[in-house]
């Protein structure tokens, strides 16, 4: 596998054994020399001592809550605390989590639950408005039919004498004229 990402400009394309573009860099391995490692140890030892006085810097400069992080030892403890807390808190948004679940679907089944006792009731109204009418409805009937019978009787009676009048009218005119000729 060839890594690679600048390369050097060289006009001489015998100089590279693959013929690659131009574009292409290749990253060579090179043991650092004994001079560059001695170069390597005093900067460390300098980073060292410029650490030592940015930790001194920071303890002036920060309070004394946040100097605690200056330290690496107590950052570390720091952010071990502060990940214990995160975990807390994740366990603490889980079982939240899972309540909230299981009460939106109590609270889902109680919906479906009333929507259908809702139904039920007014399917139950519609019956009994119904039966309501219907029975209101047959009243009026027997009422009417009474009322009516009651009507009819004396007239009837009535209609029976008219009858009769007109009857005896008709035999009397009659014997008049049996009489008159």
């Amino acid at each position: 596998m060839r890594k690679y990402l600048h390369r050097e400009n060289s006009n001489n394309s015998d100089i590279d054994p693959m013929n690659a573009p131009t574009r292409t860099v290749f990253f060579t391995k090179n043991k650092p020399s004994p001079q560059e490692t001695v170069q390597k140890t005093e900067s460390s030892k300098n980073n060292l001592r410029s650490l030592k006085e940015i930790d001194k810097r920071l303890s002036d400069i920060f309070p004394d809550s946040l100097s605690e992080f200056a330290h690496p030892e107590k950052f570390n403890k720091k952010l071990r605390e502060l990940k214990k807390d995160i975990d807390k808190e994740i366990k603490m948004y889980d079982a939240i989590h899972k309540k909230l679940i299981s009460k939106s679907e109590s609270v889902k089944k109680s919906r479906d639950s009333l929507f259908k006792r809702q139904q039920e009731l007014t399917t139950y109204i519609e019956k009994k408005s119904n039966d309501f009418e219907t029975k209101n409805l047959e009243i009026i009937g027997e009422m009417s039919s009474k009322m009516a019978h009651d009507i009819r009787n004396p007239l009837t009676v009535l209609k029976s004498q008219v009858d009769l009048m007109k009857i005896r009218h008709k035999k009397h005119e009659d014997e008049l004229m049996s009489t008159s000729s």
